[in-house]
């Protein structure tokens, strides 16, 4: 195994933060957990999140595309013709 480099950036309280949320959309639950890291001047720098259970994933990315069709945003989700 190789040993790290001093220069591998290490995540701390400081630098990064993960979120774990829980919330029903039309009466289905979905799952979330982001990562947050941070840079020195403590703005957000990268934002990771992964949902969870895909099917109803899905389903939100759906409702959110047929609410922006149309739009800029709305290219960015799928549509119920998906």
């Amino acid at each position: 195994m190789t040993p790290k480099s001093s220069t591998t950036p290490v995540l701390t309280a400081r630098t990064a933060s993960l979120e774990d949320y829980t919330a029903r959309v039309r009466g289905e639950l979905i799952g979330n957990v982001v990562l947050v890291t941070r840079n020195a001047a403590g703005q957000a720098q990268h934002i990771v999140a992964n949902y969870r259970p895909r099917d109803t994933l899905l389903r939100v990315s759906r409702l959110i595309g047929d609410h922006f069709a149309g739009t800029p945003i709305g290219e960015h989700f799928a549509t119920s013709g998906d």
